[in-house]
């Protein structure tokens, strides 16, 4: 089990942060993406709400796939604009209050339903305005995530 979880994170580590044995890499466009590198990722299956000012809720079977203190990967087959300000919510694994943040879509991918990257369809993205607890609560989550992978 622990070498499928293995594959399952490399493979998914190509998502919102990049590849973390490129961290020296700058040939990504955009600032956001040479920050983001830096944080420590996690693949994860957490149900997400979204909304946007406009919308109340956005998100149809929304999930997290793959996280870390500073973005989130969430697979959706409707992805936002890039650029979007999305206001988010989701439950961490046993914990008694939802993480609520907010977050711009800093790339989006929205494939076919016949290419074999279909499950790929999503947006990556960055966290804003994220205040000191939440900060906190999510680099906990994503150190715990990644002790639980490697047992």
């Amino acid at each position: 089990m622990p070498e499928k979880q293995n594959i399952q994170n490399k493979e998914k580590e190509k998502s919102i942060l990049g590849n973390p044995s490129q961290e020296d890499d700058t040939s990504q466009t955009t600032p956001r993406g040479a920050d983001r590198r830096m944080a420590q990722r996690v693949s994860v299956d957490l149900d997400v709400d979204y909304s946007r000012e406009e919308n109340y809720l956005v998100s149809k079977s929304a999930s997290i796939t793959n996280l870390s203190s500073l973005g989130i990967f969430i697979r959706t087959d409707e992805p936002s604009a890039i650029d979007t300000v999305l206001t988010l919510s989701f439950q961490p694994p046993n914990s008694d209050a939802p993480i609520q943040v907010e977050g711009v879509v800093a790339w989006a991918n929205k494939v076919q339903g016949d290419s074999p990257d279909y499950d790929q369809n999503g947006m990556g993205i960055e966290f804003i305005n994220l205040d000191e607890e939440t900060k906190n609560r999510l680099v906990s989550l994503v150190k715990r995530i990644a002790l639980l992978a490697e047992d």
